[in-house]
């Protein structure tokens, strides 16, 4: 049981880190995403 236990516990732990570091990347993939449409939008603009 406290094998059992403890192996759900460091799952828990590596798929909370998992996450992290998905919510962490698709931060990121928003900025630059934001900042390209930002450069297209310049890049209309401009003759």
């Amino acid at each position: 049981r406290r094998q059992f236990e403890h192996a759900n516990l460091e799952a828990m732990d590596e798929s909370a880190e998992w996450r992290m570091k998905y919510d962490t990347e698709l931060a990121k993939n928003r900025d630059l995403q934001d900042e390209l449409l930002k450069v297209g939008s310049i890049a209309c603009i401009l003759p």
